[in-house]
């Protein structure tokens, strides 16, 4: 059978794409595709127009001719990058991509959820997920914009860690396990607390390179409309694709049953990770990342306790997010250019701005900065991060015995 002739269910496409990566480029000129990537957008592409009502789908690909400026959806992981992308293709209309290699489980699976752009890069699609610094991804790609979604660091190392054990996105260890690992955890919560820190950092840094927007995976859970909306005035501020209109004409009629992703668990607090920390684990996440939380406006709630191990005679009870209003009287007394809010989209160096110049402009068009540009903030000898696979399987029995989970 021809490969052109291929119509496979979404978790197939992983392997295919494994599959095409064997293929040479002069095979996959002649079946009509500049590149590998290119090609799978074709099929999948190829496939969804067998749907009866392909036209209301919850997304679909742009052209690959689509001259549009790019955007970047970065994050440290578990930080609501997936949740944003939900919300992006169900506004738009327009498939999200990412720079995960398709053959990878977790990516796999993210397919399985309806995220049709695992892999994709080229200007099919509007907005990509990144990890970047944390981690490279598989292919290096130019944005002209980004935006950078924060966690507070309690939770998002605790979901990670489960994510990490679990080998699944919505799935976490029971409570049972969990504590069975503490010698782990503490480990890990060691590791990423510094990794959390390096990634913000980065990306804190580039604002003056680059216009990026900032948003709170907690103000997300708190008003899904109200931030969606800064993100899509972000997004259609400069260069949208041409013919969006096409894209987005039946959104209206859409029901999130139809929308690609998968749930969050519901929050019934933020900073629930506190719960499974000990009083040494709170009070290292509070010294590593202290500075930068109070930056984002997370707030420490603390109570006296004579007995803390610190020595402070208080211990760290629970997480407060302060508003858009509190944050700005809180650093009212810095100076606006030089620190700016993190609600506030900086504009590069110009006559009117007195920042340093960012590098010289780049030749491909909309592009301000490269992801995946070989900066990594992890060692090859981090025993987290992707390697916390082979840590899994080692307790695991190559995942034949997987923790038990809820």
């Amino acid at each position: 059978m021809s490969m052109l002739r291929l119509v496979l269910p979404d978790l197939c496409w992983a392997e295919l794409s494994h599959i095409i990566s064997y293929l040479s480029l002069r095979e996959v000129w002649k079946l009509g595709c500049c590149n590998r990537s290119a090609f799978i957008t074709f099929l999948r592409e190829r496939s969804l127009r067998k749907c009866v009502d392909y036209d209301k789908l919850p997304a679909r690909f742009l052209s690959k001719w689509s001259r549009h400026e790019k955007l970047a959806l970065v994050s440290y992981p578990r930080s609501g990058n997936s949740l944003v992308r939900k919300l992006v293709e169900s506004s738009t209309g327009v498939v999200t991509g990412s720079d995960n290699r398709p053959n990878r489980t977790l990516a796999a699976s993210l397919l399985e959820f309806g995220y049709l752009g695992e892999a994709i890069t080229d200007n099919s699609v509007w907005m990509v997920k990144s990890h970047y610094p944390e981690r490279l991804g598989y292919i290096r790609f130019g944005v002209g914009r980004v935006v950078l979604v924060v966690r507070n660091p309690f939770d998002a190392i605790e979901s990670y860690f489960h994510m990490g054990m679990t080998n699944t996105h919505d799935k976490a260890l029971t409570r049972e396990v969990f504590m069975s690992l503490s010698d782990t955890w503490t480990k890990f919560v060691s590791n990423e607390a510094e990794i959390w820190v390096e990634f913000h950092r980065f990306w804190m840094r580039k604002r003056f390179e680059c216009p990026i927007l900032i948003v709170r995976y907690e103000d997300i859970m708190i008003d899904k409309e109200g931030t969606m909306a800064k993100i899509s005035a972000f997004m259609h501020e400069k260069q949208p694709p041409l013919g969006l209109e096409r894209y987005t004409r039946n959104i209206a009629a859409q029901t999130a049953a139809r929308s690609a992703g998968y749930e969050p668990k519901k929050v019934k607090k933020f900073g629930k990770g506190l719960d499974v920390m000990s009083d040494e684990n709170k009070a290292l996440v509070v010294e590593k990342c202290g500075k930068l939380m109070a930056r984002f406006g997370y707030e420490v709630v603390t109570e006296t306790d004579p007995t803390s191990l610190d020595g402070t005679g208080r211990v760290i009870t629970g997480l407060r997010v302060q508003s858009e209003q509190e944050m700005a009287l809180s650093l009212s007394h810095l100076d606006p250019v030089l620190n700016p809010s993190i609600f506030t989209v900086v504009t590069p160096a110009s006559k009117e701005n007195p920042l340093p110049a960012p590098p010289a402009a780049p030749v491909e068009l909309n592009t301000a900065l490269y992801i995946n540009d070989y900066h990594v903030i992890r060692t090859k000898e981090d025993p987290f991060g992707r390697n916390i696979t082979e840590l899994r399987k080692g307790m695991t029995k190559g995942d034949t015995e997987p923790f038990a989970t809820v």
